[in-house]
């Protein structure tokens, strides 16, 4: 059994709220990977699972400036552990971590590995910030799939309903949700808008965005529903799921809409082409023309019973646990043979 300690900087210590490493332990553990969740700010525990494990995976470039984490780094580096950062981050939150000493440390040590989710995120890697190559290995994530356990494939969607998911900030591009519903509801005045996430304190306020959803005269056709804990149960009484945004690395509810056998209609950034893998429609980023016109398309024709188990089959092949502990164990195994 090899012992592997994944550092994180959510606040349960690898499972609150989205992690890959966690969602898979147990299947991991079948395949003799015994995985040890630490807190960036939990001290003790944290000494105690680094003495017990030969690797560290830092889990989100995030928690290397976060907490104990620069600690955990540093003791590892003198204990000689292998060490390596899983990046969940592209460009909009990556030019944010360098902010951070401890980051642009980390990044500067010829001997730490590094997976990411997507392959821009490995280009972005390579090409932006100088890291070699051969240390870059790309790692598909995953989602909770206790989530989505019921993939109520029977349901029957409203034909004009469409939902987006994320935190209520700019990068997730609320405010190109609410232009592309005002240039759809303009051909489709019996579309409706959902928007399931949280508002924050560094996003677009509760009350700027209703502003916004009034002076666009679309008060009975968008609604910001909040945060929902499991989305799966809306999402399948959506004919779409929109993806608007600006940046976005692998992002979990496209994952959760192939699951249940939704369409998809998403900017083309980040991992999303890789993640649909020729499934859903791809609009060039910030198009909003382009993406109003594929939506009026996909509510005007069928969604058929093989286009559902087509995303399914997508989800299953690609995205459950099984399948991120498979591709953990070769990254372990390349991550061993590089280093011996």
């Amino acid at each position: 059994m090899k012992n592997i300690m994944v550092v994180s900087h959510h606040r349960r210590g690898g499972g609150a709220p989205l992690d890959s490493l966690w969602f898979s332990r147990d299947v991991c553990a079948a395949m003799g990977l015994r995985l040890w969740f630490v807190w960036g700010g939990s001290r003790g525990l944290g000494l105690r699972a680094l003495l017990r494990s030969r690797c560290i995976v830092f889990d989100g470039i995030y928690c290397l400036a976060l907490g104990y984490a620069p600690w955990i780094y540093s003791i590892g580096s003198m204990l000689g552990k292998r060490m390596a950062v899983y990046w969940h981050e592209t460009e909009w939150h990556a030019e944010r971590a360098m902010r951070y000493a401890s980051v642009r440390r980390m990044m500067k040590n010829p001997a730490m590995v590094h997976f990411h989710v997507c392959d821009a995120g490995k280009r972005m890697l390579v090409e932006k910030y100088g890291v070699e190559e051969s240390r870059v290995r790309v790692l598909h994530n995953i989602t909770d799939d206790s989530r989505i356990s019921e993939p109520r494939l029977s349901v029957q969607p409203m034909s004009a309903w469409v939902a987006a998911c994320g935190d209520v900030y700019e990068r997730k591009g609320p405010d190109l949700f609410i232009e592309i519903a005002r240039r759809v509801a303009a051909v489709q005045p019996e579309a409706r808008f959902f928007w399931l996430g949280e508002f924050r304190p560094d996003g677009f306020s509760e009350s700027s965005i209703r502003d916004s959803i009034r002076s666009a005269g679309l008060d009975h056709h968008i609604i910001f529903a909040g945060g929902v804990r499991n989305p799966s149960y809306l999402l399948s009484h959506m004919r779409c799921v929109l993806l608007t945004s600006r940046d976005e690395p692998m992002p979990k509810i496209l994952m959760e809409a192939l699951a249940i056998g939704k369409e998809v209609i998403a900017f083309d950034v980040g991992g999303v082409r890789e993640l649909l893998g020729g499934l859903g429609t791809l609009i060039p980023a910030g198009d909003v023309d382009a993406f109003a016109e594929a939506l009026i398309a996909a509510m005007d024709r069928e969604w058929t019973g093989e286009q559902q188990e087509a995303c399914r089959r997508r989800y299953r092949e690609m995205f459950t646990p099984d399948a991120f502990a498979k591709r953990f164990e070769l990254a372990v195994a390349w991550w061993e043979a590089r280093e011996s």
